[in-house]
């Protein structure tokens, strides 16, 4: 699942990279987690966005996917939301 997220406020902090705003790309992994990505559209490469492996809601991969949707529009260095509490 990949969307484009333009946000214009430091949108996400990948590990070991500046905070990237466009798109964020969230893909299963096991035992019920995921990887969550993020780049720069129209690059190649693609940065784990800070907070991955996460744990998957109850909802799945698209309810994690929306929620870093989300947590990249609003900025502010956004990492992958804690959907365990």
């Amino acid at each position: 699942m990949t969307d484009h997220t333009p946000q214009p406020d430091h949108g996400a902090v990948p590990d070991g990279a500046v905070p990237l705003t466009d798109d964020v790309k969230a893909g299963p992994a096991r035992d019920g987690t995921a990887s969550v990505w993020i780049q720069y559209t129209g690059a190649q490469d693609w940065y784990t966005l800070t907070g991955s492996l996460a744990p998957l809601p109850p909802e799945g991969l698209a309810a994690l996917h929306e929620l870093v949707v989300e947590a990249v529009k609003a900025g502010a260095g956004a990492e992958v939301p804690d959907v365990t509490s």
